[in-house]
């Protein structure tokens, strides 16, 4: 090989420019980003010309070699005399080991560490269980409400410059309610517990009342979770001794709180919606003794069992 030609869109640090040199070749390559370092007479290249294009999305500023620029560098190498391209070569390669060697760029790094103030940072990043179940502080204004969110809810501390503050701004002053954006903060957190919290189900539900539970599902939607509540005072007639956990969607928990007959509302889980799972069956003693699973309540679809203690509410005879 008489010449290396590395065109490119852009680059930090094409290694094989680098590579190319400490080969003593002479480097053809585009002028623009690392190209700018490695094309100067001192470094053994020769710079391609290019336009720049932008990249769509982030107007990233991205370059296209010109084809004219190539084919005129290539020729001037082409004539050069075996002695010039010599020299050229052995110069390439000196740039790199007088650049870009381990020993230069290393003591560099070592200058920059020794120089550096000690540093002010907690280095502990175990995960932080977030609060799905805080309800905000209605009393501040837009501004410290949102931070406010980012504290109690997803545990991350964030000032006015933040961007996720900015845009909850901007989409409060086009009109979304703040319902909407609690239950955004709601559903993260659940999401982000989920995805780092491995909790066993017993972990979530009472340990007092073992033998004493009852779930209720109903996943969805806003009108179905409100109208279903009308079932709970024939249920906690029915078992007055027992407990009623209601489990549904991160987005409807609010209509649910402060109702009196709910010992505790779970997050729904699709795992739920498996009756003999829930209450048990052979050497698996469940978790409650009757779940009532209305919204999968068809013919094809077994949810009746409920561990025999089941109480019908209709007179069967006459």
């Amino acid at each position: 090989m008489d010449v290396y030609c590395h065109p490119f869109t852009s680059g930090g640090q094409e290694i094989p420019i680098t590579e190319a040199k400490l080969a003593e070749l002479i480097t053809l390559a585009t002028n623009y980003s690392c190209g700018e370092d490695f094309t100067t007479e001192e470094s053994g290249g020769i710079p391609l010309n290019w336009k720049p294009y932008y990249e769509p999305g982030s107007n990233f500023i991205k370059a296209t070699t010109l084809p004219e620029s190539i084919a005129e560098k290539i020729e001037r190498v082409y004539k050069m005399s075996p002695s010039k391209k010599e020299e050229m070569g052995k110069i390439a390669r000196q740039f790199v080991l007088d650049n870009l060697s381990a020993e230069v760029v290393g003591k560099q790094l070592e200058a920059i560490i020794d120089n550096s103030a000690p540093v002010q940072w907690n280095f502990d990043f175990s995960f932080t269980q977030r609060d799905p179940n805080y309800k905000g502080n209605d009393n501040l204004p837009n501004l410290e409400w949102v931070i406010d969110l980012y504290l109690n809810i997803l545990k991350v501390k964030v000032d006015a410059n933040d961007d996720g503050v900015k845009s909850w701004m901007t989409q409060l002053a086009n009109g979304i309610s703040r319902q909407q954006i609690l239950d955004f903060f709601r559903s993260v957190a659940v999401k982000e517990n989920q995805e780092n919290v491995k909790l066993e189900f017993n972990d979530i539900l009472d340990p007092n009342d073992k033998g004493r539970r009852i779930l209720f599902v109903m996943p969805e939607s806003a009108g179905d979770v409100f109208i279903s509540t009308s079932l709970l005072p024939s249920i906690k007639n029915l078992y007055p001794n027992y407990n009623i956990y209601f489990a549904t969607k991160p987005e409807f928990i609010p209509i649910l709180e402060g109702n009196q007959l709910i010992h505790k509302i779970l997050v729904f889980n699709s795992f739920m919606e498996n009756l003999l799972t829930m209450e048990g069956h052979g050497s698996n003693e469940g978790y409650f003794q009757v779940a009532f699973l209305p919204h999968l309540g068809t013919q094809k679809i077994f949810d009746y069992q409920h561990n025999g203690c089941d109480k019908i509410q209709l007179p069967l005879f006459s």
